[in-house]
């Protein structure tokens, strides 16, 4: 295997926040109101202007996923899936695409690596071509979110073939001697 490559989603492969892009798409189906709409959005801003520590990306990680509470994950690939060509695609940074189309062509496996939700990584890592993601999962009971993050997804026995195939594109790396490429958000 001759490699692979991580790609980073918000403000990387897209020009924005991917959870703020769908914020029209969650308000016409009445799933956020305008106040916890301005609340998400400013919080949004101020973690892109001075980001956040350690001890604050949790808190803000679990803020965002508060939102989701009862939302069923259907409902959220649906969206997703909904929103790529009327909202997503036009956010795509063409070169960051290109650069990542150029790994492809080498054999390289190609990975979005995000703390967005896991299911608008895989949405756009599929609709990009791109082998997959890595992402942030939510936790699920009876298939509705919680409005928490997945605290056991670093213990699940059984990990997707996604995770599955990331991990072995980094072992042949390291077997390789060869360095990962990362591309900043500033490439």
């Amino acid at each position: 295997m001759a490699g692979a490559a991580f790609f980073d989603l918000d403000r990387t492969l897209l020009s924005r926040s991917s959870s703020l892009a769908l914020a029209r798409p969650f308000r016409e189906r009445g799933l956020i109101g305008r106040r916890r709409l301005a609340g998400a959005a400013v919080a949004q801003l101020v973690f892109a202007r001075f980001g956040a520590g350690k001890g604050r990306v949790g808190q803000t990680a679990n803020s965002a996923m508060s939102i989701l509470e009862g939302m069923r994950v259907e409902e959220m690939r649906e969206i997703a899936a909904e929103a790529w060509e009327p909202v997503l695609r036009p956010l795509v940074y063409r070169e960051a695409l290109d650069l990542a189309t150029a790994h492809a062509d080498r054999g390289e496996l190609v990975f979005i690596a995000t703390a967005a939700l896991e299911e608008i990584a895989e949405t756009i890592a599929r609709e990009l071509g791109l082998d997959g993601a890595i992402a942030s999962r939510a936790e699920v009971r009876e298939g509705a979110y919680t409005g928490r993050l997945d605290e056991a997804r670093g213990t699940q026995a059984e990990a997707s073939d996604t995770h599955d195939r990331t991990v072995e594109a980094l072992e042949a790396q390291l077997a390789s001697g060869r360095r990962l490429e990362h591309v900043a958000q500033d490439a």
